[in-house]
Order: structure tokens, then sequence, then C-alpha cells
């Protein structure tokens, strides 16, 4: 995740014309899984377009929750059903405070709290618009 980062960071502007592919081409590299899931709202990534862009951080947003799920999943080594769901509750808490942490970092905290679509969905299971 850290080389997409850096490897977006880079470009500059994000949303112009010139910036829209090398968005791609880092997810791609950096991101397979998530390019892959998100292919849709990568394909209709369009220059200075808040909306699209906005479709793609939540489309993202989602993955990575299913992905931590699917992680708690398999990390479990519980073989009744109250230990593997109370392995995947802590893990996905844990993992919750990770993430929290990671998008401070990413995005600073002063832009993640004047974000409302970020914002109203805080504390989901699942990003909405």
């Amino acid at each position: 995740v850290m080389a997409c980062i850096d490897c977006m960071r880079e470009i500059g502007d994000l949303t112009s014309a010139a910036g829209i592919p090398a968005v791609k081409s880092c997810m791609k590299e950096y991101l397979p899984k998530g390019n892959e899931a998100c292919s849709k709202e990568v394909s209709e990534l369009k220059p200075n377009s808040e909306e699209s862009g906005k479709n793609l951080l939540l489309c993202a947003l989602n993955w990575v929750t299913e992905e931590g799920a699917t992680f708690c999943a398999e990390r479990s080594k519980s073989t009744d059903t109250i230990g593997f769901l109370t392995d995947g509750v802590f893990c996905m808490q844990e993992g919750s405070l990770n993430n929290t942490w990671f998008r401070g970092y990413v995005y600073h905290l002063d832009a993640m709290k004047n974000s409302e679509e970020i914002k109203d969905n805080e504390g989901s299971s699942e990003y909405k618009e």
C-alpha cells in the first residue's frame, strides 16, 4: 500500500488529464486486487471529476473492509462458531484501529474531519454515499 501511495505522491495533480493514467498505472502495479475489485470505478475516472474520484474512493474503502474480513476469517484458528466469531470481532476491531491510524496518516486528520462522505461512514461496516 505504501508503495502505491508513494507512486501517487509523485504524480502531482491526481485529477488532471495527465494524472488519471498515472493513477491507474499506480493502482495496477501496486494494488492489483483493489484495481480488479474497483475496475469499473477505475475505468470511469474522468479528469477534474469529483464524482468519479468519490466513487473510486468509496469502492476502495469497501474493498479494504471486505479484504479485512477475509483476512480475519482466514486468521482464526477456532473450530467452534463462537470462537470463530469472537476471533473475527477482535481482529476486525484491531484492523479498524490500525485502519483509522493509517487513513489519518494518508489523508491527514484535518482532511478526514472535513470530508463528510468519509465522516458519515466511519464506524460502518460498509461505506455508502
